[in-house]
């Protein structure tokens, strides 16, 4: 079903189920067609490792097969967003576009997270989604969201 098609497919191998598909394609003779990507397994094809998070983003190296290419920023902050970019990169690195031109793409997209409230012990986000506005304020023991349509 993955490969029929005779192109590469990228798969996040940190998902249970994508490791499993990942070993199960390499097995069936697929492996050149495979390009593996994690945020926590420094051998897959694309690795990023993330070093800084917060509400203006996550930050990570980008390592394509073994060699440190540099840094990209995801405005958005989170993991799983860190993940989709990493594929994305994946993607477009496969299909021949450069490291930077890849670089740029990603770190042109606007997050949607705006810090409004900060102080010592809490956080308030305001998140825009669709046309629903959405505040989130959260302290060390609670956290509470409202959203507001508009």
């Amino acid at each position: 079903l993955f490969l029929k098609h005779g192109r590469t497919s990228v798969i996040n191998i940190d998902d249970k189920y994508g490791s499993r598909l990942y070993r199960e394609l390499e097995a069936g003779g697929y492996g050149e067609q495979l390009v593996s990507c994690s945020l926590d397994e420094r051998q897959a094809d694309f690795y990023g490792e993330i070093i800084s998070c917060d509400i203006s983003g996550t930050e990570m190296k980008v390592f394509v097969y073994g060699e440190e290419r540099g840094r990209i920023k995801v405005k958005i902050p989170g993991r799983h967003f860190a993940e989709d970019a990493l594929l994305a990169a994946a993607i477009a690195f496969r299909a021949g576009c450069r490291f930077d031109m890849i670089k740029y793409g990603i770190e042109k997209k606007k997050g949607n997270l705006k810090e409004i409230y900060p102080c010592e012990d809490s956080v308030s986000v305001v998140k825009l989604k669709n046309n629903t506005m959405q505040f989130k304020s959260s302290d060390k023991l609670t956290a509470r969201v409202v959203e507001i349509e508009l």
